[in-house]
């Protein structure tokens, strides 16, 4: 995937313009999840004027072919998501590692803790973080399904 430019699909409320501009820095690091019968990519996007500003914006694919961009998840500087490769009590659900404040020679920030997101949708900005007290408590590992049809960690 190379950074949106107008010519690209958007989804439906996205701003075109703020998401190109959002990844003039360059885009890195997919991680891609299947959910029916579409692929949903998270990705790091660069601003290329704003120092060290990264989000984590999503993309969404039936054929690897055209690909409809979402923009951000969060208005929050990170570097990782990824979404689980099935809905939650009907939720979109994604493990989220947000950058804490910046350190000498780090770029973008530190990270010192993953957090849970949820989303009913799976357009831009309806992820809303969990914290621990939450009830969702840390997680190892991402999901998977047991062979008696359980959802393992």
């Amino acid at each position: 995937m190379l950074p949106c430019r107008n010519s690209d699909l958007f989804a439906e409320g996205t701003d075109q313009a703020r998401l190109i501009e959002n990844e003039a820095g360059g885009v890195e690091d997919p991680r891609i999840a299947r959910i029916g019968d579409t692929f949903f990519i998270t990705y790091s996007a660069y601003h290329a004027l704003v120092k060290d500003r990264v989000r984590v914006s999503l993309a969404t694919t039936t054929d690897f072919q055209a690909f409809r961009r979402h923009g951000p998840l969060l208005e929050r500087d990170m570097r990782n998501v990824v979404i689980f490769p099935e809905r939650i009590d009907g939720k979109f659900v994604g493990l989220f590692r947000p950058n804490n404040a910046a350190e000498a020679g780090d770029v973008g920030g530190a990270c010192t803790e993953i957090l849970i997101g949820t989303a009913d949708r799976k357009d831009h900005q309806h992820f809303r973080l969990i914290r621990r007290n939450e009830g969702w408590g840390p997680l190892p590992a991402i999901p998977h399904e047991h062979r008696h049809g359980e959802r393992l960690l």
